[in-house]
């Protein structure tokens, strides 16, 4: 039987999918955590604490404890692990992605050159070491998306039309990586591309790649922030497209060195042009993995592990329907108070659950500080129309209550 190690981290949305498909997959699954207290969630001993945010660090670990625990596979479930994923499985020589290529996926910047260099579409950029840097952002001009290098799901990332909104958006950037280990905060500034986005999720298998969904976004992203909200598959683009989409992910891939392993990519149309916006060695994020089921019921998580230890038989097609997630945007910031019209939400035709994630009376924040969801709408319909307008219906009947913080809080 082979020997599979997971990397969960402790505050993953996915943690119970991935634990079922860890039962289900034939294997000995291991877990390896980043926090110790995350074995009593997990289970057994099965759970074993390694370094995630060392990642040189936690290969070691982790090549130390496959001494005496030989491990066949590692898979990453989040981004959070992706990194030491790389390492480990380098240290290990197990079938891996290019640790050069992860980190170039983990930064923006060297994403933008490397696919520059491959002659791969992508918005004209710019990385900025200090304001100083703001006085002249030619060739990107404006409007501009201003944005950390290093940080994921929009967080940090603000379209600027001109030089004052330009200033307080490297401000505002600047103050949400004052935490960093960096000795200073890497941001880019880069050309806004108006168009509609689409987003790819594959498995990447020894350099070919699988599709599993492209999803739309129907909801136009135009800034000044960019939360993610609806996400629907099938695509409703033309074959053409598709195809174009699909290529330029290959592509991207190929030249990154991403080469096994599930990958999840944010693309941008833009007058008949698909740019690559980023591109992750990982599924999907959040909850949204759950809206996607494939051939003999397996689940994508299911899917991602058997993959990982080569296991023959699971297809890589999707099921015949259309679905649909929704993250449930933090509109504004306060206490959590309630969520009132669940009912009506979840008994809507299509809705096959409403998930609020964040618990009542805890603080939340919006983008571009914030970096969590109130939660997840799911739909499952006939066609991507329906299954799109459930979702519509669903979140308009929510009441969310926030309150407002007081004027100096640190609550």
């Amino acid at each position: 039987m082979k020997r599979l190690l997971l990397l969960l981290p402790s505050n993953s949305y996915r943690a119970a999918a991935f634990v079922t498909a860890c039962e289900e997959v034939d294997a000995r699954v291991v877990i390896g955590v980043d926090e110790s207290q995350a074995s009593t969630q997990f289970g057994d001993s099965r759970v074993v604490q390694f370094n995630f945010s060392d990642p040189v660090s936690g290969a070691r670990e982790i090549k130390a404890f496959a001494a005496d625990n030989p491990v066949d596979a590692i898979v990453p479930a989040e981004e959070d692990a992706v990194l030491l994923a790389a390492h480990a499985a380098q240290a290990l020589g197990l079938l891996h992605n290019n640790v050069d290529a992860v980190t170039a996926t983990r930064d923006k910047f060297k994403l933008r050159t490397v696919l520059t260099a491959a002659g791969l579409p992508q918005p004209i950029f710019k990385l900025l070491a200090d304001a100083k840097d703001l006085e002249n952002i030619d060739p990107v001009g404006f409007p501009c998306i201003v944005k950390p290098t290093n940080l994921a799901a929009s967080r940090g990332v603000i379209r600027a039309n001109d030089v004052s909104q330009l200033k307080a958006a490297f401000a505002r950037v600047s103050d949400i990586l004052a935490g960093s280990a960096l000795d200073k905060p890497p941001i880019l500034v880069e050309e806004y591309l108006p168009g509609e986005e689409v987003a790819l999720d594959g498995l990447m298998d020894q350099g070919e790649l699988h599709l599993l969904a492209l999803f739309d976004k129907p909801d136009p992203l135009t800034g000044p922030f960019f939360p993610e909200t609806i996400y629907i598959t099938p695509s409703r683009r033309s074959s053409t497209e598709r195809v174009r989409i699909e290529q330029t992910v290959l592509d991207a891939a190929v030249a990154l060195g991403l080469f096994h392993g599930p990958i999840h990519a944010e693309l941008r149309i833009n007058e008949g042009q698909v740019h690559l916006l980023e591109i992750a060695a990982r599924s999907i994020g959040g909850r949204c993995g759950s809206s996607l089921r494939f051939a003999g019921g397996f689940s994508l998580e299911r899917l991602i592990l058997s993959h990982a230890i080569g296991e023959k038989g699971p297809g890589y097609q999707r099921e015949q329907c259309a679905v649909g997630v929704m993250m449930i945007p933090v509109l504004k910031g306060g206490i959590l108070r309630a969520v009132q019209g669940l009912d009506v939400a979840r008994g809507g035709a299509d809705v096959e659950a409403v998930h609020i994630s964040i618990p009542l009376g805890q603080r939340v924040t919006p983008l571009p500080e914030g970096r969590h969801y109130l939660g997840f709408i799911f739909t499952r319909s006939s066609r991507p129309e329906t299954a799109e307008a459930s979702l519509r219906r669903a979140y308009d009947a929510l009441d969310v209550f926030i309150e407002p913080l007081e004027s100096g809080s640190d609550l």
